[in-house]
């Protein structure tokens, strides 16, 4: 019985039939690839995550004629799709702003 080593594995054969000619039967025998440490991967994804927000958004009913629009604190969003019901986001980044915020919380709570 005569056999050849072909490209895709063996071939040939007194039979005439071809064993692990196809590329699956070699990929089969070569074994599954290691899986990865599953600790190893919570760490990997732990790094890859976007660092936490900065801000708090806050969405308020209110009357836009009545609110000073502050850049970087207050925006109108009348027309623009975000998460929430009111018409003016309030950015918190710090106890600072929670403060200038209390104004705006009593007057959309009187305006409820």
């Amino acid at each position: 019985m005569e056999r050849r080593v072909g490209r895709l594995g063996l071939t040939g054969g007194s039979a005439g039939h071809h064993s692990l000619s196809r590329p699956t039967d070699r990929i089969a025998r070569l074994g599954r690839p290691p899986r990865p440490d599953r600790r190893e991967t919570r760490r990997q994804l732990r790094l890859r995550r976007p660092p936490q927000q900065t801000k708090l958004l806050i969405y308020l009913k209110a009357n836009l004629k009545k609110v000073e629009l502050i850049p970087g604190f207050t925006r109108n969003v009348t027309k623009v799709g975000h998460h929430g019901t009111g018409n003016l986001e309030v950015q918190l980044r710090t106890e600072w702003d929670l403060e200038r915020a209390q104004g705006l919380f009593r007057l959309s709570y009187a305006a409820a």
